[in-house]
């Protein structure tokens, strides 16, 4: 059993031990009256390291390594409990969902959330995208929909990790696309300084920059390491001016191979440490699809790089210092295509299976977002529709049963 520091408890705090199904981690629940009138329970989860605190309860400051310190109200002995934690937001939340909730509405967006709640989902992760919130010029914001998917994620008890992507028309050289980066980083900057103030007092404290930034798709003409690095920079300082306690994730990178114009994701973090930018993220993103192959298959596959490749991004990382911050998973996924007999539904079960449990093993963990809850369309020739735990009529597939029996 791993160790954990709890400094402060006091000794007639109840410790229970509990074991984490499936998996050989376990955590502690700790009930102490914190107030002299209530008990509140604190996870002190060695999945992530960190605790549960009540958010009416705690404050946090972050520091450069991305460490935070935690500290609950005193209680009836004058007994303050302390917590040192590498995940300020949400910690001990492992179950999240990469969906784009800001395009649904009304019923639509009603039953997804009703769906994820059953699921016992804990993060929502979105898109907050420039090129469609800052449409017609600067200062010309466009935010319903996204009002409304914040407030909706939040009634069911879901916290939002808001992924700042995308540049509009106006900040962008003519005849590019939304996926060109903006001339100006500052022009970007300030949007990211808009949206964490608007988003920040509805509860959203979590900031994915930008979104697979290592490939060609999404970066555009090719990736750059050293403008990415600039607009990471950029947009921490914003962001952490707009909201201290924020949390700012490196995008989620992909898994390509170097081959000239994309990156591997271990060679593109590789260059933003060299390029100076240690300082301007909380943790690392990434996304390691494996399909059709599975997580828990040892062959150097992309889940393997992030900690048994030489090098692996855990490596990296620790090379550079940053051994205490995280890498979260925002996004992993499998599609049951119909186009490939390889990719059905019980694989796709088995893979949120395998994911979750190796994942709930690893210390340097963060949260794990599912891609995504459901299926985009039914074309039997668009492999791309088909990563949902539910199919586009609605209907249960066998993972949807899987991800709701993983624990929270």
């Amino acid at each position: 059993m791993g160790l954990i520091a709890l400094i402060g408890i006091s000794m007639s705090a109840d410790l229970k031990h509990v074991m984490y199904p499936g998996t050989n981690v376990d955590y502690f629940i700790v009930e102490d009256r914190c107030d002299g009138s209530s008990v509140e329970n604190i996870k002190v989860n060695l999945i992530f390291g960190t605790p549960h605190l009540p958010p009416s309860k705690s404050a946090s400051t972050t520091r450069a390594s991305g460490q935070t310190t935690a500290t609950s109200s005193s209680s009836s002995s004058g007994a303050t409990k302390t917590f040192t934690s590498v995940n300020p937001v949400g910690a001990g939340y492992n179950k999240g969902m990469s969906v784009g909730l800001f395009n649904y509405g009304g019923s639509v967006l009603a039953n997804a959330i009703s769906g994820m709640k059953d699921l016992g989902t804990r993060w929502v992760r979105m898109d907050f995208p420039w090129s469609k919130m800052e449409p017609a010029g600067p200062g010309r914001y466009n935010t319903g929909a996204w009002d409304n998917a914040v407030r909706a994620a939040a009634s069911g008890g879901m916290q939002i990790l808001g992924i700042i992507d995308y540049s509009p028309d106006w900040s962008r050289p003519t005849g590019t696309n939304q996926f060109y980066p903006p001339t100006n980083m500052a022009d970007y900057a300030a949007f990211c300084s808009y949206v964490v103030n608007r988003y920040s007092s509805m509860g959203v404290h979590a900031w994915e920059i930008w979104n697979e930034e290592n490939g060609s798709t999404f970066w555009q003409p090719k990736p750059d390491p050293a403008v990415y690095t600039a607009m990471l920079a950029a947009a921490y300082q914003a962001i952490k001016r707009a909201d201290p306690r924020a949390m700012v994730i490196l995008g989620g990178m992909a898994t390509f191979t170097d081959d000239g114009v994309n990156y591997n994701a271990r060679t593109f973090l590789t260059r933003i440490y060299a390029d100076g930018g240690r300082q301007y993220f909380d943790a690392v993103g990434f996304h390691p699809y494996v399909y059709p192959d599975m997580p828990g298959n040892a062959d150097g596959n992309n889940w393997q790089q992030m900690f048994a490749t030489t090098p692996s991004l855990r490596s990296i990382m620790t090379e550079n210092g940053d051994e205490s911050k995280r890498i979260w998973i925002t996004e992993m996924g499998y599609p049951n295509f119909i186009g490939n007999p390889a990719l059905t539904e019980q694989n796709q079960a088995i893979t949120v299976q395998q994911a979750y449990r190796l994942q709930a093993t690893y210390s340097w963990a963060g949260p794990l977002f599912w891609y995504t809850y459901r299926d985009g369309g039914n074309d039997p020739a668009n492999q791309e529709d088909w990563f949902g735990l539910v199919r586009y009529d609605g209907t249960q597939k066998p993972a949807y049963k899987t991800y709701r029996s993983i624990p929270r």
